[in-house]
């Protein structure tokens, strides 16, 4: 909770006390490297998760493993974490797999195939949201609004739900709301991912008037 509410000093402080009470305990090791990555401590990350993944192998900590390879420049690392994300995704986790995909821009017509797949079986709002990402990916946009509407439903405050909205939301026309929902996940959670952070940045970069220019 107090990763998505963005105080990341105090999740921090939680995910050590959970270590202190089990040891190389995979959640909090992967929670610990978030925070890592949210201060841009790109070694910290990669051996937190190194440890998380060797104990619990999941397609989200080899994703966050890969990104973490990726901005401490090793990416021979990063590629083999990342072909470990669709390893296991295909495995035994649809959803993440489809929202990896939908999130790095890869598979479009897989990452659809996934999370159609998913919905099926869980139409959670996490669910929804990766099959309104996985959408959007592929262009269909009134689809997107409508599942990412779903993902809304419940008032969830999570930046990665909320930039979605907004980025699917400017594809569509609606600027205004759009950006507020953009800003709102970043001012929420500023790392709540390293790609869909940057891509927020930029989307909000190229929204902006020039100087002395009326909006």
């Amino acid at each position: 909770m107090l990763w998505h509410e963005g105080d990341h000093e105090a999740a921090d402080r939680v995910f050590e006390r959970a270590l202190a009470a089990h040891d190389e305990y995979p959640p909090a090791l992967a929670g610990r490297a978030r925070v890592a990555l949210a201060r841009g401590a790109w070694g910290r990350a990669v051996e937190l998760l190194e440890r998380a993944h060797r104990r619990s192998p999941e397609p989200t900590t080899a994703w966050l493993l890969g990104d973490a390879g990726t901005a401490a420049g090793d990416h021979a690392s990063a590629a083999q974490a990342y072909a470990s994300v669709v390893d296991a995704g295909r495995r035994s986790d649809r959803r993440t797999l489809a929202r990896y995909y939908a999130t790095k821009g890869l598979e479009r017509d897989e990452a659809l195939r996934l999370a159609a797949a998913e919905r099926g079986v869980r139409a959670d709002i996490y669910t929804e949201d990766a099959h309104a990402w996985a959408l959007y990916r592929a262009g269909k946009l009134t689809e997107a609004r409508a599942a990412s509407d779903r993902a809304l439903a419940l008032g969830t405050r999570d930046a990665r739900l909320l930039y979605h909205a907004g980025a699917i939301r400017i594809a569509l026309g609606d600027l205004k709301e759009g950006e507020r929902l953009v800003r709102a996940a970043l001012a929420l959670n500023p790392g709540f991912d390293m790609t869909g952070a940057a891509e927020a940045e930029r989307l909000l970069a190229r929204r902006k008037p020039p100087l002395g220019s009326a909006r």
